[in-house]
């Protein structure tokens, strides 16, 4: 069984320890514009190429640590913008569907 709380510490340590210097004005600005690096952020031009590069090789999850969910993380402005990528996701995997 794993530690949820512990696996969740781990991820938001890893968000703030990398969005931390954005508020704390450590990051190059020009104006009121600063460049973000590209760990903090990926650009993509769908939901699917999205999902593909935060989660590479979803449906083989069975065959990853724990970890490597708690490393990725997809957020949106909106819960329903998040129940769709969920939705997306969660068909993306084989097996029965249990509730």
């Amino acid at each position: 069984m794993f530690n949820f709380n512990c696996l969740k510490q781990m991820f938001l340590n890893k968000m703030f320890k990398t969005a931390n210097p954005v508020g704390n004005g450590d990051y190059q600005s020009f104006g009121e514009m600063i460049t973000i690096s590209e760990n903090l952020c990926t650009v993509v031009t769908t939901v699917q190429g999205l999902i593909s590069k935060i989660y590479p090789d979803i449906a083989h999850i069975h065959d990853k640590p724990m970890e490597w969910l708690c490393e990725r993380a997809i957020l949106t402005p909106k819960n329903y913008q998040a129940a769709a990528i969920n939705d997306t996701l969660l068909m993306s995997f084989e097996g029965e569907e249990k509730v």
